[in-house]
């Protein structure tokens, strides 16, 4: 699985889920990284979840992944 975070505006960012190849992403269910490793035991289910859709071509809101624009995970930290 692969995460990145992706500028929205706000001061953390976007949790996305990233496709193997580097390709497609997919917004997160869970908002921020930081948010995802606080609440790990229950987030990372669906952040696999998410990860073997878009591995499949069946992620909803999938869409073109450009490494560049991809901030620090934890732009705060």
């Amino acid at each position: 699985m692969k995460l990145a975070t992706l500028n929205n505006g706000t001061r953390d960012g976007q949790l996305v889920v990233v496709s193997r190849d580097l390709q497609r992403a997919a917004l997160a269910p869970i908002a921020t990284l930081r948010e995802a490793i606080e609440t790990w035991p229950t987030s990372e289910p669906q952040l696999q979840l998410l990860f073997q859709a878009l591995e499949a071509g069946t992620a909803a809101g999938a869409f073109d992944f450009d490494p560049a624009l991809a901030m620090a995970p934890l732009p705060r930290a």
